[in-house]
């Protein structure tokens, strides 16, 4: 039970038994003094009575006390049952009592008092209080006066006047009880508040504060635990915000006791090796280290008690699970104020991820140097304030003049930087404009000849944004020069080429106009209009005939050639019939072929029919691989095969024969303009050596291409690929 509660029960019951000892003993002393009371009440009633019978009585004028008593009575009839008077000698004078006289009462004549008396005694079963007083005056007694109080009238008022008494002291008590409960939690409310303080600092709570006003002692007590609890949070606080800070480190932090025994770790300690705190705890610190013999931990904690600290040491801790981790270690010693050690304190921080980027460095700066080395240029970064040449690769030393610390010396063995017309400095651009620059320079090499490079050259700024340093490259671009002046030429020449095509295509185009009479006139000649011709004659005009249409033929191509080289061929594209053209070709070769006991043979592909195409040239492209191939045949004849075929969005056409074949010497030559493989072949059989350069010319105008196989003595194969719609 708490301390209020006893305290409150403690009072209730106290003020229980005081109350009622008080209720039984005011009761009794209120019982008598009110008896008395209401005796003295009604004997001051009864002396009124007395003196107002008294004259009547010394003048025996019996009636009229008579009818003052009962009017007496009548007034006071609540508490009076009767009233007599009676002389001297006993004898009832006057009376209230309607019957008989009761003969205890007339007993009682006899028994007199001088002046006054009260007496308890039971008359007709009634208990009544009877006063008598003499009835006299001065000396002369007349007689007595009786007055017989109702008893239960008298008890009625004590008991009336007791209840009220009590109920008065019951509320008197229950207010009291009441009191004694706020009272006892008035007194004992600082003692509670100081009780539940207590509580909550052994909780930890010490933020708590204690709420009371009281000055006693308690109040003091109070104060004192206040004080207590606030210097005990102070220096909790203290200690917290240490704590807070260690658990906060991501370092690890272990505190080894004078003998070497590890007396605290924080927590990144444990994450980091694996461990529970109470694991490491109380072990040697050699727990924690990898690979270091006695006598090498020994000196470095020697070395820590001796100079009270030591900083960035390499060291290996050693995991639970047996990793090895590289750790950068800082130690310092603990004093008391005696100068005694007290302990060990020991830092380290993990340097795993440092090692990894100092190795991802090292490989970087490897990467960097071999890919330096490697470039084929020279490259360089120039000091921006003095030009000298704070890192170069190999190919910046072998491709100069040697290993000069500035890079006018350098690639230019001079002695002051470059300045003005073609010897321009890239770097004073670059740190004028502060933007990267390429421009043209001439170089010494080795051997002391110019080269042509392209310098490239990028600023380096510092954080304020200065120009510090220069990125310099320089390609060599001698043959490239080289080449830009056999372009220029070439292009040259390409003019003079298209001049000389169009020319010659000028040129054919008169020429043939007169060929054309002379072939004319030869044909008339020959079929005998204005007359018959000798043999001799007619010998003659065929010559004429033949060499006029071979000179036809040559200008033909000649003129062919010329509008291709010249560009002013264009092609009419339509949908052609593949089958259709080639049919149509071989009917303008047919008699030759004949001629020569040649078979011609097609092989078509359902699945190609229509391309798109120039159908002129298309014709001209298949009439000279034709010719060809019946030119070119054997004595004894043989066979010519059109083959076509379907590859995806090209179409293939090829043309073989079972000729005489060509050399593999002589494959290269075969599309070259005016050239024929041998002179043998040429005198047998004849040619310009224009056709299949042309032939190809008109393939590739389609955007196609065209290619040939051979043996000698076994056949040839041209094949020429289209394309099978025309891209526009």
């Amino acid at each position: 039970m708490r301390l209020q509660y006893k305290l409150f029960v403690f009072l209730a019951i106290l003020i229980l038994v005081f109350g009622s000892a008080t209720i039984v003993s005011t009761s009794m002393i209120l019982k008598k003094e009110l008896e008395h009371t209401l005796i003295v009440r009604e004997r001051t009633g009864s002396e009124v009575l007395e003196h107002r019978i008294f004259p009547y009585i010394a003048n025996k004028e019996y009636d009229k006390v008579t009818s003052i008593l009962f009017e007496d009575k009548a007034v006071r009839k609540e508490s009076i049952n009767y009233i007599f008077v009676n002389d001297n000698n006993g004898n009832i004078l006057a009376h209230t009592f309607l019957d008989q006289i009761p003969g205890n009462i007339k007993n009682r004549v006899h028994n007199e008092v001088e002046d006054f008396s009260a007496t308890e005694f039971i008359i007709n079963d009634v208990p009544v209080i009877e006063i008598v007083i003499a009835v006299k005056e001065g000396a002369y007694e007349a007689g007595h006066l009786h007055v017989g109080y109702k008893k239960e009238y008298i008890d009625n008022i004590i008991s009336r006047n007791i209840n009220t008494m009590v109920s008065i002291l019951v509320i008197l008590m229950a207010s009291s009880i009441i009191l004694s409960f706020f009272l006892s939690k008035f007194i004992v409310r600082p003692i509670n508040e100081l009780s539940r303080g207590m509580l909550e600092v052994s909780k930890g709570n010490l933020n708590h504060r204690i709420k009371t006003d009281s000055k006693d002692e308690l109040g003091e007590l109070a104060l004192t635990f206040k004080k207590m609890t606030e210097d005990l949070r102070k220096t909790t606080v203290s200690k917290d915000y240490v704590d807070n800070i260690i658990r906060s480190m991501f370092g690890t932090i272990v505190v080894v006791t004078p003998d070497g025994q590890i007396q605290t770790v924080n927590q990144a300690t444990c994450d980091m090796l694996g461990y529970k705190a109470q694991e490491l705890v109380g072990q040697p610190v050699d727990i924690l280290f990898a690979d270091e013999n006695i006598k090498h931990k020994a000196a470095w904690f020697d070395e820590l008690t001796e100079t009270n600290y030591v900083s960035n040491i390499e060291k290996t801790y050693l995991a639970k699970d047996g990793r090895r981790i590289p750790m950068l270690f800082t130690g310092s010693v603990m004093r008391n104020d005696n100068g005694e050690v007290q302990g060990l304190v020991c830092v380290a921080l993990d340097i795993t991820e440092r090692k990894r980027m100092m190795e991802q460095l090292k490989q970087k700066n490897e990467f960097v140097r071999t890919t330096l080395e490697s470039l084929p240029y020279p490259f360089y970064v120039i000091n921006a304030r003095d030009y000298t040449i704070a890192l170069a690769n190999s190919a910046a030393y072998s491709g100069n003049m040697g290993k000069d610390s500035t890079c006018y010396a350098l690639t230019h063995k001079r002695s002051e930087p470059c300045k003005g017309g073609e010897h321009e400095c890239p770097l004073e651009e670059v740190k004028r404009t502060e933007m990267p620059a390429i421009v043209e320079h001439v170089h010494l090499d080795m051997k002391g000849d110019p080269r042509n490079v392209e310098v490239h050259c990028y600023p380096i700024f510092d954080n304020s944004g200065n120009v510090v340093q220069v990125i310099e490259y320089s390609l060599d671009i001698t043959e490239r020069k080289e080449a830009e002046k056999i372009r220029l030429e070439n292009l040259r020449l390409d003019l003079a080429s298209r001049t000389k095509s169009e020319f010659l295509a000028n040129m054919s185009h008169e020429l043939r106009t007169p060929l054309n009479a002379i072939i004319g006139f030869c044909e008339l000649i020959k079929q005998k209009v204005h007359g018959e011709l000798t043999e001799k004659q007619e010998h003659y005009v065929d010559n004429v005939l033949a060499s006029g249409k071979f000179l036809l033929n040559l200008i033909n191509d000649i003129l062919d050639l010329s509008k291709v080289e010249a560009g002013k061929i264009e092609l009419v594209i339509e949908k052609i019939s593949l089958p259709s053209v080639i049919n149509e070709t071989m009917n303008l070769i047919k008699e030759k072929a004949s001629k020569h006991n040649i078979a011609l043979k097609t092989v078509f592909d359902p699945a190609l029919d229509i391309i798109e195409a120039d159908q002129q040239r298309f014709k001209q492209i298949l009439f000279n691989l034709l010719s060809n191939a019946v030119k070119f045949s054997k004595e004894e004849g043989g066979t010519v095969t059109i083959t076509t075929k379907k590859d995806g969005d090209m179409a293939r056409i090829s043309v073989s024969d079972t000729g005489i074949g060509i050399r593999e010497d002589d494959l290269r030559k075969l599309f070259t303009e005016f050239e024929q493989l041998d002179s043998g072949i040429s005198k047998k059989y004849g040619g310009t050596g224009l056709g299949l350069s042309i032939t190809k010319k008109l393939v590739e105008l389609h955007g196609g291409k065209i290619m040939v196989e051979s043996k000698a003595g076994e056949g040839t194969t041209f094949t020429f690929v289209l394309p099978i719609s025309v891209r526009k």
